[in-house]
């Protein structure tokens, strides 16, 4: 009998994975000190070195910052998981819904990650006594109830037979949920479950079972979950009606209270900058936030992507500006600006929309 169980190398792992979640609980990160070019001067050689190559790695990270609606969802989880654990009869799911890029898979990382954080503090055992208080898969392509029952098990690292059938491998689920004493389990990318689909209704059963017969809390997110086939059928509409449901938008640049959430969301990318010419306060000027919001449509995850190639663009592509610091190893334009900004590539779906409108006109 072939069992499968192995264990992913660090290189391996996402955040879908057991390792790759405990790392990213584990992992506390300090962005390197804002300097500027007199301050990178003052260093000695190896600081300097030390602070460019620790530099290079922060850009390279994707940044999270602390929207409304995360601080909605954190605070919504909160008391889900509270209310779920004093009525275990009568527990509640949580769905998060929105167009893509609008922020759903970051705020389900970072409620698993402080979930989790959270537990560890009041439970500092419970590594040593095999405990996994949450669970992170997404959505298997092509799915089917016996391909959730497998990326459930497969994130626990909890091994089960190939010849297992579907009742089998779901009675494991069940049983390793239990086991673990898994408190949350947060499912992404629910949009796969095809509108009508026979298969998509079976699995929206199996969703209900699993809050049935476990004691965890569930979280549920995908891309515009209301226009999908995720509640159709019974359980689909037994799921919508025990589930609060947090509707994400794009920002917007347009005056108002939204425009100053978008102008702070900016704001909040570009203090993680450390760029050593690059002028505090740049990126918010009414100019650029309408460049921004024109390259990005408003989508978080755009945004974020664009100003980290922003930023690896501007110190590692030559520059004139800076060539008399070429001894203190700076090469990079060491700022962002609009003719940086109009040399990056757009990401593909606002090219799309953008010529999708153009072809309209």
């Amino acid at each position: 009998m072939n069992t499968k169980a192995r264990t992913p190398s660090a290189t391996e792992t996402t955040i879908y994975d057991l390792d790759g979640h405990r790392r990213a609980v584990q992992q506390h990160t300090e962005a390197p000190a804002a300097l500027s070019v007199a301050g990178l001067k003052r260093l000695p050689a190896d600081e300097r070195e030390q602070w460019l190559a620790d530099r290079d790695e922060h850009h390279g990270h994707s940044h999270v910052v602390m929207t409304n609606a995360m601080i909605e969802a954190f605070n919504d989880v909160h008391i889900l998981t509270g209310l779920n654990w004093h009525r275990p009869d009568d527990r509640e799911v949580y769905l998060i819904s929105g167009p893509a890029g609008s922020g759903k898979t970051t705020i389900g990382r970072s409620i698993a990650r402080e979930f989790e954080r959270q537990y560890a503090t009041k439970h500092p055992g419970y590594l040593s006594s095999g405990e996994i208080p949450v669970v992170v898969i997404a959505t298997p392509a092509r799915c089917s109830p016996t391909a959730f029952d497998k990326a459930i098990l497969t994130f626990m690292h909890h091994p089960f037979p190939d010849s297992f059938t579907h009742d089998k491998l779901k009675a494991q689920v069940i049983h390793a949920l239990r086991s673990h004493h898994v408190q949350l389990v947060i499912i992404d990318d629910l949009h796969r479950l095809k509108q009508r689909s026979a298969l998509s209704i079976e699995t929206s059963d199996l969703l209900k079972e699993y809050l049935d017969l476990s004691t965890a809390s569930y979280v549920y997110m995908g891309v515009n979950l209301t226009a999908s086939g995720f509640f159709n059928g019974d359980a689909g509409s037994q799921i919508a009606s025990r589930g609060a449901l947090l509707q994400l938008q794009p920002f917007t640049n347009e005056p108002g209270p939204a425009r100053e959430e978008w102008c702070n969301v900016v704001s909040a990318l570009e203090s993680n900058l450390r760029l050593l010419r690059h002028r505090p306060g740049a990126l918010t000027t009414q100019k650029m936030l309408a460049l921004l919001y024109n390259r990005t449509r408003g989508s978080i995850n755009a945004l974020n992507k664009l100003l980290q190639t922003a930023a690896i663009r501007a110190t590692t592509i030559p520059d004139t500006a800076t060539e008399d610091l070429r001894n203190l190893g700076i090469i990079g334009k060491e700022r962002i600006d609009l003719q940086l900004l109009r040399s990056i590539k757009s990401v593909a779906a606002v090219e799309v929309e953008q010529r999708q409108r153009q072809a309209k006109r």
